[in-house]
């Protein structure tokens, strides 16, 4: 049998969006993100769709204790006006404090990293905070 739980995410049964929704949902009683369901890591047309469908529910904040750390690559795609850049979300952690980042990847297992060093991650990282209203999640 290969992989292990500390280091392959796979192995664990939670990837990051696994992750960040469980922390939310559990530890900072924020909504399941249920437009993050059933979406693999690898479709970044998805995971971008995922998030346009839940930020109604966040607004922009700095770094804090269940804030989630989403992490976006600039890049160019086609569309039916030709050759179009943008920013794809790719990557999700959530803030265990103002300084932490909690995190997993197929790379590295499971992490708690500096928000510093989170922001390496991507050439955009943003920070959001659950909202409550009537949006749904």
């Amino acid at each position: 049998m290969s992989g292990d739980p500390k280091t392959d995410p796979a192995k664990s049964g939670l990837d990051c969006f696994g992750l960040v929704r469980h922390a939310l949902h559990h530890q900072f009683g924020g909504p399941l993100l249920e437009s993050f369901c059933g979406i693999f890591r690898v479709d970044k047309e998805a995971m971008t769709e995922g998030f346009s469908k839940s930020v109604g529910s966040f607004e922009l904040c700095s770094p804090q204790a269940g804030a989630i750390a989403c992490c976006f690559h600039k890049t160019a795609f086609n569309s039916n006006q030709g050759t179009v850049s943008g920013y794809v979300f790719h990557h999700i952690g959530i803030c265990i404090d103002v300084a932490n980042v909690m995190h997993t990847s197929s790379k590295s297992g499971y992490a708690v990293i500096p928000v510093r060093a989170f922001r390496r991650l991507a050439s955009k990282v943003e920070f959001y905070k659950y909202v409550e209203n009537d949006h749904e999640c």
